[in-house]
């Protein structure tokens, strides 16, 4: 939730800086505050496009955030998280998953394709203090009453 409240805030101090100065365009004062706050994102960790999936974009943005509590939030309590010879099952073990090696990496979405059910992201991955872009990787993601019910990972 944290994120919903920090971007606004961050983009009215921006605009109410801008206005301080000589000048007189308020479209090109918005231009520089929206610039200025996509810096802000990508510094997080935020670059590229966010997910047009609302379940899904909670856990970029808490990946953004490295907000273990909030990641973990966004599943479902009795959700599985499968990758390539591995399942976790339920949001305890979901969660110690991710602050063991998801919590501090770079997520970045490359593309987000609806499903019925949910949406698959194309995201390019770096794990914590790993140098270079990461990695690609398809996350799948299956909503179950407004959260994750179901994350596939697949690397490529």
């Amino acid at each position: 939730m944290r994120h919903r409240i920090i971007l606004p805030l961050a983009l009215t101090a921006l605009l109410l800086t801008g206005c301080s100065g000589g000048d007189d365009e308020p479209a090109s004062r918005a231009a520089s505050a929206t610039a200025s706050a996509g810096t802000v994102q990508q510094a997080r960790g935020e670059s590229g496009k966010p997910a047009d999936n609302p379940v899904a974009q909670r856990y970029v943005d808490a990946v953004a955030n490295e907000d273990v509590d909030a990641l973990a939030a966004a599943f479902h309590e009795n959700a599985v998280l499968n990758e390539p010879g591995r399942t976790f099952r339920g949001r305890d073990a979901i969660k110690e998953w991710a602050a063991a090696e998801v919590i501090g990496g770079r997520l970045t979405v490359l593309d987000d394709t609806p499903k019925p059910d949910g949406t698959t992201l194309l995201l390019r991955f770096a794990h914590k203090g790993e140098s270079g872009d990461g990695f690609r990787a398809t996350y799948e993601f299956t909503e179950r009453a407004g959260l994750i019910g179901q994350l596939d990972l697949e690397y490529a």
